[in-house]
Protein backbone atom coordinates (compact mmCIF):
# COMPACT_ATOMS: atom_id res chain seq x y z
CA UNK A 1 0.00 0.00 0.00
CA UNK A 2 1.42 3.34 -1.03
CA UNK A 3 0.60 5.43 1.95
CA UNK A 4 1.41 9.00 0.19
CA UNK A 5 -1.44 8.42 -1.82
CA UNK A 6 -3.24 9.17 1.65
CA UNK A 7 -1.67 12.85 2.64
CA UNK A 8 -0.69 15.71 1.89
CA UNK A 9 2.77 16.85 2.60
CA UNK A 10 4.07 19.41 4.80
CA UNK A 11 4.30 22.84 3.10
CA UNK A 12 8.09 23.06 3.59
CA UNK A 13 7.75 26.63 2.57
CA UNK A 14 5.16 27.71 4.88
CA UNK A 15 5.59 26.25 7.77
CA UNK A 16 9.80 27.42 7.90
CA UNK A 17 8.33 31.07 7.67
CA UNK A 18 7.14 30.16 11.03
CA UNK A 19 10.18 28.77 12.38
CA UNK A 20 12.27 30.87 14.81
CA UNK A 21 15.34 28.91 15.11
CA UNK A 22 17.50 26.72 13.35
CA UNK A 23 15.01 23.92 14.67
CA UNK A 24 16.72 20.23 14.05
CA UNK A 25 13.10 19.15 14.18
CA UNK A 26 11.88 20.57 11.40
CA UNK A 27 14.86 19.76 9.17
CA UNK A 28 15.18 16.13 10.73
CA UNK A 29 11.57 15.44 10.51
CA UNK A 30 10.42 17.14 7.53
CA UNK A 31 11.02 14.60 4.31
CA UNK A 32 8.27 16.17 1.86
CA UNK A 33 9.61 13.04 -0.76
CA UNK A 34 9.80 10.07 1.49
CA UNK A 35 9.92 6.65 0.49
CA UNK A 36 8.26 3.37 2.13
CA UNK A 37 11.75 2.07 3.12
CA UNK A 38 11.99 5.38 5.12
CA UNK A 39 8.55 4.93 6.80
CA UNK A 40 9.89 1.26 7.63
CA UNK A 41 13.28 2.57 8.91
CA UNK A 42 11.41 4.91 10.90
CA UNK A 43 10.83 4.29 14.91
CA UNK A 44 7.73 6.72 15.08
CA UNK A 45 5.59 8.50 11.88
CA UNK A 46 3.42 11.91 12.83
CA UNK A 47 0.47 12.83 11.26
CA UNK A 48 -2.51 15.38 11.49
CA UNK A 49 -5.84 14.72 10.28
CA UNK A 50 -7.48 17.88 9.73
CA UNK A 51 -11.04 16.42 10.43
CA UNK A 52 -14.01 18.28 12.48
CA UNK A 53 -17.34 17.16 10.97
CA UNK A 54 -18.18 15.07 14.14
CA UNK A 55 -16.56 17.40 16.63
CA UNK A 56 -18.04 20.05 19.45
CA UNK A 57 -16.49 23.05 17.53
CA UNK A 58 -15.95 23.42 13.98
CA UNK A 59 -12.61 24.69 14.59
CA UNK A 60 -10.42 21.41 15.42
CA UNK A 61 -9.37 20.88 11.38
CA UNK A 62 -6.75 23.54 11.38
CA UNK A 63 -5.21 22.11 14.78
CA UNK A 64 -2.20 19.77 12.69
CA UNK A 65 -0.73 22.98 11.07
CA UNK A 66 -0.93 25.11 14.23
CA UNK A 67 0.39 22.09 16.44
CA UNK A 68 3.26 21.66 13.73
CA UNK A 69 4.57 25.20 14.20
CA UNK A 70 4.97 24.48 17.64
CA UNK A 71 6.92 21.32 17.60
CA UNK A 72 9.14 22.50 15.01
CA UNK A 73 10.18 25.60 16.59
CA UNK A 74 11.63 22.85 19.39
CA UNK A 75 15.33 22.01 19.95
CA UNK A 76 16.38 18.54 19.17
CA UNK A 77 18.11 16.82 22.20
CA UNK A 78 17.01 13.30 22.24
CA UNK A 79 18.67 10.67 24.07
CA UNK A 80 19.70 8.27 21.01
CA UNK A 81 19.42 8.22 17.10
CA UNK A 82 16.26 9.74 16.00
CA UNK A 83 14.12 8.26 13.47
CA UNK A 84 10.93 10.07 12.97
CA UNK A 85 9.19 11.22 9.95
CA UNK A 86 6.32 13.62 9.54
CA UNK A 87 3.51 12.06 6.51
CA UNK A 88 1.79 15.53 6.68
CA UNK A 89 -1.79 15.56 7.07
CA UNK A 90 -4.27 12.45 6.27
CA UNK A 91 -6.40 13.72 3.16
CA UNK A 92 -10.17 13.24 4.88
CA UNK A 93 -12.98 11.64 3.07
CA UNK A 94 -15.82 12.63 1.10
CA UNK A 95 -17.98 11.34 4.26
CA UNK A 96 -17.11 11.03 8.03
CA UNK A 97 -17.28 6.90 7.41
CA UNK A 98 -14.99 7.53 4.73
CA UNK A 99 -12.08 9.13 7.00
CA UNK A 100 -12.49 6.42 9.78
CA UNK A 101 -12.00 3.57 7.21
CA UNK A 102 -8.78 5.91 5.89
CA UNK A 103 -7.48 6.36 9.25
CA UNK A 104 -8.35 2.65 9.85
CA UNK A 105 -6.13 1.29 6.60
CA UNK A 106 -2.92 4.00 7.17
CA UNK A 107 -3.03 2.93 11.61
CA UNK A 108 -2.94 -0.62 10.05
CA UNK A 109 -0.23 -0.67 7.68
CA UNK A 110 1.91 1.61 10.12
CA UNK A 111 1.61 -0.51 12.78
CA UNK A 112 2.60 -3.63 10.33
CA UNK A 113 5.42 -1.68 9.28
CA UNK A 114 6.64 -1.64 13.16
CA UNK A 115 6.23 1.95 13.90
CA UNK A 116 4.39 4.27 15.98
CA UNK A 117 1.79 6.43 14.49
CA UNK A 118 1.28 9.67 16.36
CA UNK A 119 -1.95 11.35 15.27
CA UNK A 120 -2.23 15.41 15.54
CA UNK A 121 -5.85 15.62 15.29
CA UNK A 122 -8.69 16.72 14.82
CA UNK A 123 -12.18 15.47 17.05
CA UNK A 124 -11.80 12.77 18.88
CA UNK A 125 -14.26 10.63 17.53
CA UNK A 126 -11.31 10.15 15.33
CA UNK A 127 -10.39 7.39 17.65
CA UNK A 128 -12.90 4.89 16.55
CA UNK A 129 -10.72 4.85 12.78
CA UNK A 130 -7.94 3.65 15.19
CA UNK A 131 -9.71 1.06 16.89
CA UNK A 132 -10.98 -0.27 13.41
CA UNK A 133 -6.95 -0.71 12.87
CA UNK A 134 -7.18 -3.26 15.58
CA UNK A 135 -10.70 -4.46 15.06
CA UNK A 136 -10.20 -5.73 11.38
CA UNK A 137 -7.06 -7.12 12.16
CA UNK A 138 -7.90 -9.50 15.25
CA UNK A 139 -5.01 -7.20 17.25
CA UNK A 140 -5.04 -7.25 21.06
CA UNK A 141 -6.39 -3.91 22.26
CA UNK A 142 -5.92 -2.38 25.43
CA UNK A 143 -7.61 0.90 25.03
CA UNK A 144 -6.78 4.29 27.47
CA UNK A 145 -8.57 7.27 27.26
CA UNK A 146 -7.18 10.44 29.17
CA UNK A 147 -11.00 12.19 29.46
CA UNK A 148 -12.57 14.14 32.05
CA UNK A 149 -15.87 12.21 30.56
CA UNK A 150 -16.25 8.53 29.09
CA UNK A 151 -17.22 9.52 26.25
CA UNK A 152 -19.89 7.16 25.55
CA UNK A 153 -23.22 8.73 25.87
CA UNK A 154 -26.05 5.92 26.22
CA UNK A 155 -28.48 9.06 24.97
CA UNK A 156 -26.73 10.13 21.72
CA UNK A 157 -26.14 8.62 18.03
CA UNK A 158 -22.00 8.45 17.16
CA UNK A 159 -20.15 11.62 17.41
CA UNK A 160 -17.35 13.50 19.78
CA UNK A 161 -19.51 12.61 23.18
CA UNK A 162 -20.20 9.01 22.36
CA UNK A 163 -18.06 7.64 19.94
CA UNK A 164 -16.88 5.09 22.99
CA UNK A 165 -20.46 3.52 22.93
CA UNK A 166 -19.87 1.67 19.80
CA UNK A 167 -16.18 0.58 20.80
CA UNK A 168 -16.93 -0.81 23.98
CA UNK A 169 -20.39 -2.32 22.79
CA UNK A 170 -18.04 -4.14 20.01
CA UNK A 171 -15.54 -5.45 22.47
CA UNK A 172 -17.29 -6.35 25.87
CA UNK A 173 -17.14 -9.81 25.60
CA UNK A 174 -13.44 -10.25 23.92
CA UNK A 175 -11.12 -10.73 27.11
CA UNK A 176 -8.31 -9.55 25.03
CA UNK A 177 -9.51 -6.30 25.30
CA UNK A 178 -9.23 -3.67 27.91
CA UNK A 179 -10.02 -0.30 29.15
CA UNK A 180 -9.12 2.49 31.54
CA UNK A 181 -10.33 5.65 31.76
CA UNK A 182 -8.32 8.58 33.30
CA UNK A 183 -8.68 11.79 35.03
CA UNK A 184 -12.42 11.63 34.83
CA UNK A 185 -14.24 14.72 37.02
CA UNK A 186 -16.98 12.90 38.79
CA UNK A 187 -19.55 16.02 37.91
CA UNK A 188 -19.45 14.47 34.44
CA UNK A 189 -20.16 11.13 35.15
CA UNK A 190 -23.21 8.94 35.49
CA UNK A 191 -24.16 5.89 37.73
CA UNK A 192 -25.20 4.34 34.80
CA UNK A 193 -21.67 4.67 32.58
CA UNK A 194 -19.71 4.06 36.19
CA UNK A 195 -21.61 0.40 36.53
CA UNK A 196 -21.49 -0.21 32.78
CA UNK A 197 -17.56 -0.15 33.34
CA UNK A 198 -17.49 -1.94 36.26
CA UNK A 199 -19.64 -4.59 35.56
CA UNK A 200 -17.31 -5.21 32.57
CA UNK A 201 -13.83 -5.56 34.77
CA UNK A 202 -12.64 -1.97 33.40
CA UNK A 203 -11.59 0.82 35.08
CA UNK A 204 -11.74 4.69 35.71
CA UNK A 205 -9.64 6.60 38.01
CA UNK A 206 -10.83 9.87 38.99
CA UNK A 207 -8.83 13.13 38.55
CA UNK A 208 -8.61 13.54 42.19
CA UNK A 209 -6.93 10.23 43.04
CA UNK A 210 -4.06 11.16 40.69
CA UNK A 211 -3.85 14.85 41.24
CA UNK A 212 -1.52 14.25 44.37
CA UNK A 213 1.04 11.69 42.51
CA UNK A 214 0.37 11.29 38.90
CA UNK A 215 3.04 8.22 38.95
CA UNK A 216 -0.03 5.98 39.70
CA UNK A 217 -0.92 6.56 36.27
CA UNK A 218 2.48 4.84 35.00
CA UNK A 219 1.31 1.63 35.52
CA UNK A 220 -2.35 1.93 33.42
CA UNK A 221 -0.46 3.89 30.61
CA UNK A 222 2.60 0.88 30.58
CA UNK A 223 -0.43 -1.62 29.57
CA UNK A 224 -1.83 0.55 26.92
CA UNK A 225 -1.42 0.09 23.14
CA UNK A 226 -3.31 3.16 22.19
CA UNK A 227 -3.58 6.26 24.60
CA UNK A 228 -6.40 8.55 23.72
CA UNK A 229 -6.08 12.09 25.08
CA UNK A 230 -8.18 14.33 24.72
CA UNK A 231 -7.06 17.86 25.34
CA UNK A 232 -10.38 18.46 27.53
CA UNK A 233 -8.61 16.84 30.42
CA UNK A 234 -6.46 19.61 31.12
CA UNK A 235 -7.70 22.79 32.63
CA UNK A 236 -8.30 25.41 31.40
CA UNK A 237 -5.91 28.37 32.27
CA UNK A 238 -3.25 25.65 30.76
CA UNK A 239 -4.87 24.79 27.90
CA UNK A 240 -7.55 27.36 26.77
CA UNK A 241 -8.16 25.92 23.92
CA UNK A 242 -10.11 22.88 24.37
CA UNK A 243 -13.98 23.05 23.75
CA UNK A 244 -14.83 22.31 27.75
CA UNK A 245 -14.00 25.09 29.68
CA UNK A 246 -13.65 23.32 32.94
CA UNK A 247 -11.83 25.37 35.36
CA UNK A 248 -10.43 21.76 37.01
CA UNK A 249 -8.40 18.99 35.20
CA UNK A 250 -4.99 18.02 34.85
CA UNK A 251 -1.79 20.65 34.63
CA UNK A 252 0.21 21.37 31.39
CA UNK A 253 3.21 19.54 33.58
CA UNK A 254 1.47 16.59 34.22
CA UNK A 255 -0.22 16.12 30.67
CA UNK A 256 3.83 15.84 29.69
CA UNK A 257 3.98 12.75 32.16
CA UNK A 258 1.51 11.03 30.77
CA UNK A 259 2.85 11.58 27.41
CA UNK A 260 6.10 10.45 28.58
CA UNK A 261 4.78 7.48 30.05
CA UNK A 262 3.53 6.33 26.77
CA UNK A 263 6.74 6.83 25.10
CA UNK A 264 8.30 4.58 27.95
CA UNK A 265 5.94 1.66 27.31
CA UNK A 266 7.55 -0.98 25.05
CA UNK A 267 3.71 -1.93 24.28
CA UNK A 268 2.37 1.57 22.69
CA UNK A 269 1.35 0.99 19.16
CA UNK A 270 -0.59 4.59 18.67
CA UNK A 271 -1.16 7.72 20.68
CA UNK A 272 -3.58 10.37 19.77
CA UNK A 273 -3.73 13.83 20.86
CA UNK A 274 -7.54 15.23 19.78
CA UNK A 275 -9.59 17.96 20.61
CA UNK A 276 -7.81 20.99 20.04
CA UNK A 277 -9.68 24.23 18.85
CA UNK A 278 -7.35 26.92 17.63
CA UNK A 279 -10.32 29.75 17.67
CA UNK A 280 -10.20 29.68 21.11
CA UNK A 281 -6.35 29.23 21.93
CA UNK A 282 -5.22 33.34 20.75
CA UNK A 283 -1.55 32.63 22.34
CA UNK A 284 -1.46 29.04 20.80
CA UNK A 285 -0.25 27.97 24.03
CA UNK A 286 -2.28 24.94 23.73
CA UNK A 287 -0.67 23.96 20.59
CA UNK A 288 2.24 24.76 22.12
CA UNK A 289 1.20 21.89 24.72
CA UNK A 290 0.69 19.58 21.93
CA UNK A 291 3.36 19.57 20.81
CA UNK A 292 5.87 19.65 23.76
CA UNK A 293 3.34 16.79 24.75
CA UNK A 294 5.16 14.87 21.32
CA UNK A 295 8.52 15.88 22.45
CA UNK A 296 7.73 14.31 25.70
CA UNK A 297 6.51 11.24 23.88
CA UNK A 298 9.74 10.90 21.66
CA UNK A 299 12.18 11.17 24.72
CA UNK A 300 10.43 8.24 26.05
CA UNK A 301 10.78 6.14 23.28
CA UNK A 302 14.54 7.06 23.09
CA UNK A 303 14.81 6.56 26.67
CA UNK A 304 13.34 3.03 27.29
CA UNK A 305 14.82 0.50 29.33
CA UNK A 306 13.43 -2.90 27.74
CA UNK A 307 12.19 -4.19 31.41
CA UNK A 308 9.43 -6.39 30.34
CA UNK A 309 9.83 -9.67 32.68
CA UNK A 310 9.52 -11.97 30.10
CA UNK A 311 12.32 -10.49 27.43
CA UNK A 312 14.13 -9.63 30.62
CA UNK A 313 14.01 -11.94 33.19
CA UNK A 314 17.35 -11.56 34.69
CA UNK A 315 17.56 -8.25 34.95
CA UNK A 316 13.60 -8.69 37.40
CA UNK A 317 13.58 -9.52 40.53
CA UNK A 318 11.35 -12.29 41.74
CA UNK A 319 8.72 -11.68 44.50
CA UNK A 320 6.22 -14.39 45.47
CA UNK A 321 3.14 -12.88 48.28
CA UNK A 322 1.27 -16.26 50.04
CA UNK A 323 -2.10 -15.69 51.84
CA UNK A 324 -2.34 -17.15 54.93
CA UNK A 325 -5.56 -19.71 54.55
CA UNK A 326 -5.44 -19.26 51.04
CA UNK A 327 -4.61 -21.67 48.29
CA UNK A 328 -3.12 -19.24 46.07
CA UNK A 329 -0.25 -16.70 46.16
CA UNK A 330 0.56 -13.28 43.79
CA UNK A 331 3.64 -13.38 41.72
CA UNK A 332 5.65 -9.94 41.22
CA UNK A 333 8.19 -8.57 39.35
CA UNK A 334 10.77 -6.00 40.11
CA UNK A 335 13.03 -4.41 37.13
CA UNK A 336 16.56 -3.84 38.60
CA UNK A 337 16.63 -1.37 35.72
CA UNK A 338 13.71 0.73 36.05
CA UNK A 339 12.23 -0.13 39.58
CA UNK A 340 8.96 -0.66 37.34
CA UNK A 341 6.85 -3.36 38.78
CA UNK A 342 4.41 -6.35 37.58
CA UNK A 343 2.62 -9.14 38.56
CA UNK A 344 1.05 -12.34 37.24
CA UNK A 345 -2.68 -13.06 36.79
CA UNK A 346 -3.43 -16.94 36.60
CA UNK A 347 -5.22 -17.77 33.12
CA UNK A 348 -7.74 -20.81 33.31
CA UNK A 349 -6.72 -23.39 30.76
CA UNK A 350 -3.86 -20.83 29.08
CA UNK A 351 -0.41 -22.37 28.73
CA UNK A 352 0.73 -19.46 31.22
CA UNK A 353 0.07 -16.32 33.10
CA UNK A 354 -0.42 -13.21 31.84
CA UNK A 355 1.81 -10.12 33.39
CA UNK A 356 0.44 -6.94 33.39
CA UNK A 357 2.09 -4.18 34.88
CA UNK A 358 1.47 -2.85 38.50
CA UNK A 359 2.96 -0.59 41.01
CA UNK A 360 5.11 -1.12 44.42
CA UNK A 361 1.22 -0.09 46.33
CA UNK A 362 0.29 -3.14 45.08
CA UNK A 363 2.95 -5.11 45.99
CA UNK A 364 3.06 -3.69 49.48
CA UNK A 365 -0.98 -3.93 49.77
CA UNK A 366 -0.20 -7.65 48.66
CA UNK A 367 2.42 -8.06 51.29
CA UNK A 368 -0.39 -6.73 53.87
CA UNK A 369 -2.88 -9.71 52.94
CA UNK A 370 -5.05 -7.53 51.23
CA UNK A 371 -5.56 -8.24 47.09
CA UNK A 372 -4.76 -5.53 44.92
CA UNK A 373 -7.87 -4.14 42.86
CA UNK A 374 -5.79 -4.56 39.87
CA UNK A 375 -4.74 -8.24 40.30
CA UNK A 376 -8.70 -8.69 41.16
CA UNK A 377 -10.20 -6.80 38.11
CA UNK A 378 -7.70 -8.80 35.19
CA UNK A 379 -8.82 -12.18 37.38
CA UNK A 380 -12.21 -11.66 36.91
CA UNK A 381 -11.84 -10.68 33.61
CA UNK A 382 -9.78 -14.37 32.52
CA UNK A 383 -11.87 -16.73 34.42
Amino acid sequence: MDLQNFFVTVNSGELNKEITNSSELFHHFCNHNYQDKEIEESDIVIFGIPEDRNAQKLDSSKAPTIIRKKLYNLTLNFPGKVQVLDLGNLIPGNTLNDTYWGVHLVVSELIRKNTIPVIIGGSQDLAYGVYLAYEKSNTALSLVTVNPKFDFNFEKDFDYDSYLNKILQDSKTDTSFDYVNIANQAYFLTEKEKEYITNNHWSYYRLGAIKDNIHTTEPFIRNANFLDFDISSVKNSDAPGNPLNSPNGLSAHEACQIANYAGLNESIKTIGLFNYVPEKDISEQTALLFAQMVWYFITGVYSRKGDYPVTDIEHNTKFIVSYKDQEYSITFYKSTKTGRWWMEIPVQNAQENTIIPCSYGDYKKACQEEIPEIWMRFFKKFN
